[in-house]
């Protein structure tokens, strides 16, 4: 009787797992598949990685940390295929169609000292979504008047642009067409945005401050994180962390693709303010300065100063540095049309 109840017990749980969730059959495959990453053959390997790959983005807190893990190069490498593959899919059905809620808030009509029609669309989203750029061409987008007439942009080489952080959200886009002596009705347009992924911890343990130390690097998902440099200068460590994101373009035909990085150049400061802590022998350091030395399409390289306490000599404590940062970009874009209220 004992073992029935427990039988009948344990298919319940299974049964109750979320729909979001592996099962026991699944966490089962996801442990054969990440061995058979280093079967004797192309093929089996081949057929664990994509069976990691079929088994979707809810099998990612399963994956093993390769450098906590004595896997092979070539396992390594392949499970940092699966991880990217994965996270990017995650983002993706985040971004759904309907992630971005578009509102038109005002129709303006030409002034004396506005020579053109404006128009002011909301846009506004929910959690889990991320956008950090939210970009349009003026060449995609028109507008209407109340007799039909097709309005065109003003600039048709204009490209407005919202760079996001937590204190604009809902943000807000201008869009100006050309002069018209009929009140606008209808605008059309097209925004791209640029989404951030799941955000995930990079961790550099047993540090030892020296001028010569090789690089080290993490990978996840398809973010890039290497700490090329992490020495004492006088009475604080400095660490060099070299950030490199590899966006991804999901096109119409739903294919994700590589393209130009909206997100990291300019002026945007999104990629600066990423969580980043030093500890030396568990105990927290002060960041006293953080400093940009580069940023293009790709990523930043970024110093970080933190303050050694009196106390504390460098060469006999034990250092662990931590940086977050999205494990996954993803640039789609959004069709909007709005008509006045």
């Amino acid at each position: 009787m004992r073992k029935l109840v427990v039988l009948l017990l344990l298919l319940f749980l299974l049964g109750t797992t979320s729909a979001t969730e592996p099962n026991a059959k699944e966490c089962l495959i996801v442990q054969q598949a990440v061995q058979q990453l280093d079967g004797e053959t192309l093929a089996v390997r081949n057929a664990a990685e994509a069976k990691l790959v079929e088994l979707g983005e809810r099998i990612l807190p399963l994956l093993p940390n390769p450098s906590t893990n004595k896997l092979s190069a070539e396992a390594t490498e392949r499970l940092s295929r699966v991880r990217a593959k994965l996270e990017l899919l995650r983002a993706s059905k985040a971004a759904s169609d309907d992630a971005l809620s578009f509102t038109l808030t005002k129709l303006q009509m030409p002034t004396e000292t506005r020579p053109f029609s404006q128009a002011l669309v909301k846009i506004s989203w929910s959690p889990p979504v991320r956008p950090v750029v939210l970009h349009l061409e003026a060449a995609n987008s028109q507008a209407e008047d109340a007799s039909g007439n097709t309005i065109s942009p003003l600039d048709p080489t204009a490209k407005p642009e919202v760079s996001v952080d937590a204190s604009t959200e809902p943000a807000t886009l201008t869009l100006r067409f050309a002069p018209t002596k009929e009140k606008l009705t209808k605008i059309k347009g097209k925004v791209t945005a640029t989404l951030l992924g799941t955000s995930d911890t990079f961790a550099f343990d047993a540090l030892t401050p020296t001028r010569n130390g090789k690089p080290r690097q993490q990978k996840k998902g398809t973010t890039l994180v290497t700490l090329e440099r992490f020495e004492k200068d006088g009475d604080a460590i400095v660490a060099l962390l070299d950030i490199r994101y590899n966006v991804a373009s999901e096109a119409a035909d739903k294919k994700v693709l590589t393209q130009k990085n909206y997100s990291l150049v300019s002026y945007r400061g999104w990629s600066t303010k990423m969580p980043v802590h030093l500890c030396a022998d568990q105990e927290k350091l002060l960041l006293a300065s953080s400093n940009e030395l580069q940023r293009d399409a790709t990523g930043v390289k970024m110093t970080y100063r933190f303050t050694l306490p009196e106390k504390k000599k460098a060469a006999d404590a034990t250092y662990v540095l931590t940086y977050e940062a999205p494990t996954a970009m993803l640039q789609r874009d959004y069709d909007f049309t709005l008509s006045r209220p």
